[in-house]
């Protein structure tokens, strides 16, 4: 790849890929481990192996966290709202500490402010693990607070004994898609979306997040003391639909009361019809708003779970746009059943990320150019199992788990990995077997070339009963694939 080529989103991908596959694979590895008999005679080993697989479970959830809030945030600019009660300033950066040697030096007006302090913790828990993170190891974190005139504004500085950044790097620790420490090997792990994140948020809110020159290192944020647009907007919401519901209860009854009026009360009663109207066009404008934020929200999921699986395809140059192509053939299977669009959209993330397992087999196994032996094959046919541990525990992705526990299994009972037959076999499972069947068949490989069209449908017709379910590969073959038909 050419030095022009090497763009700051594929050096972001390959970053993302990196900081994916270490957690997984350390966890399957320990997992492994944990199969050794003679390891539960050992419980100071048992306990120790346990001890990392938590961890690395814990940074695979951070990660997962951090791609969600940004993706989040560049979808709607609205930070994601935290069930606990509003906080005061000396009482969240007392939680955010967590133990840590932080000292807050704030003045009676900071420590009684007026804050949105689910969107405020947002910004301060990314400052402050960055301080701990960037600071010299052990050294106490600053926090100073302090209310400003006309207009009312919060101003929290944030400052670690740390080296002071360079000023050719200011701009760069704010961009989420160019890292100041591209390399693997660096010396700190993450996907170096924190401090993009706290800007955004602190944005989000009318405030403004930079970085003070000199040393040592001072975070400023400032935050204007007024009410949360998006609350503001949500109460003038509900303050409407409450004036549109008055309005329609005063038209009905004007129209009651006038129905044998004289041209003055026909003229009232026209009035009131207008009225009537309004509070219509007011609900289906607050109806097409929360709709909006719906799509915004929904896309927001759909943008993130895309981007793991492109990072497990960026591993294995030929699967290039195989999650696309199986996306859409489930997807159009699918339709002619009659599912709700709920139930689409989760086939549409298990589609997507039905291969997300992979990721943790070996890039000898997954790139070998040739067919795999008996052992590789094992290895393989666990990356189903692989995905569903990966992805366990996401709330909107639990009905997707199906697709990606499933998808090898068969209509016969032959599959892997539970063996399950029939209608036992969930079906997401079912679905995405026919749609990711076809596609590798009429895909090329290291070792062979994609069958044709013709003869991969032949296939699938060869398999009904057997190895997928006879009436949704009947429905494929009805109406087979034509965008990617070779």
């Amino acid at each position: 790849m050419s030095g022009e080529e090497h763009t700051p989103e594929l050096a972001y991908t390959a970053l993302l890929a990196h900081e994916l596959r270490t957690p997984v694979t350390a966890i399957f590895g320990y997992l492994q481990l944990l199969d050794l008999d003679e390891l539960f005679n050992d419980p100071v080993r048992l306990r120790q192996y346990l001890s990392i697989v938590r961890g690395r479970a814990a940074d695979l959830a951070r990660i997962v966290a951090e791609l969600t809030t940004f993706s989040d945030l560049v979808a709607s600019g609205i930070p994601p709202a935290d069930d606990a009660s509003p906080l005061g300033l000396p009482a969240l950066v007392t939680r955010l500490a967590a133990k840590r040697p932080v000292r807050l030096e704030a003045s009676t007006e900071a420590s009684s402010a007026p804050i949105d302090s689910e969107r405020v913790q947002l910004v301060l828990r990314e400052l402050l693990d960055n301080a701990f993170k960037f600071g010299m190891p052990g050294a106490e974190v600053l926090v100073r607070a302090s209310v400003s005139d006309d207009p009312p504004r919060l101003v929290v500085q944030v400052s670690n004994q740390g080296d002071a950044i360079p000023d050719e790097l200011r701009d760069a620790i704010f961009a989420p898609f160019r890292q100041v420490e591209m390399d693997n090997t660096r010396p700190h792990g993450g996907l170096g979306l924190g401090l993009a994140v706290a800007r955004r948020a602190a944005e989000g809110i009318g405030g403004t997040l930079d970085l003070e020159t000199g040393s040592p290192p001072t975070f400023r944020l400032v935050i204007p003391l007024r009410e949360d647009p998006i609350a503001r907007q949500a109460r003038a919401l509900r303050e409407q639909a409450a004036q549109a519901d008055a309005q329609a209860l005063r038209a009905i009854g004007d129209m009651r009361a006038l129905r044998a009026a004289t041209a003055r009360e026909r003229a009232a009663r026209e009035l009131a019809e207008a009225q009537q109207l309004l509070a219509v066009g007011d609900f289906r404008t607050a109806h097409r708003q929360a709709l909006a934020l719906a799509e915004r929200l929904d896309r927001g999921y759909l943008e993130t779970i895309s981007a793991l699986a492109r990072a497990v395809e960026a591993r294995d140059d030929y699967t290039g746009g195989h999650v696309e192509r199986v996306r859409q053939h489930s997807l159009r299977m699918a339709q002619g059943r009659g599912l709700a669009d709920d139930t689409l959209r989760q086939l549409e993330f298990g589609a997507v990320l039905h291969d997300v397992g992979k990721i943790g087999v070996p890039d000898a196994i997954l790139g070998k150019r040739g067919t795999l032996d008996a052992e590789e094959w094992t290895f393989m046919r666990h990356h189903p199992e692989i995905g569903r541990r990966v992805l366990e525990g996401i709330s909107f992705l639990t009905d997707a788990l199906d697709a990606v526990a499933c998808h090898h299994e068969r209509w016969d009972g032959g599959g892997y990995p539970s063996g399950l037959a029939g209608d036992a076999i969930p079906i997401f499972g079912r679905i995405v077997a026919v749609a990711d069947a076809y596609d590798a068949m009429t895909t090329d490989r290291p070792y062979r070339l994609g069958m044709p069209s013709q003869m991969a449908l032949a296939e699938i017709e060869r398999g009904r009963g057997t190895q997928f379910d006879p009436d949704l590969a009947a429905s494929f073959l009805m109406d087979p694939p034509r965008t990617f038909a070779r």
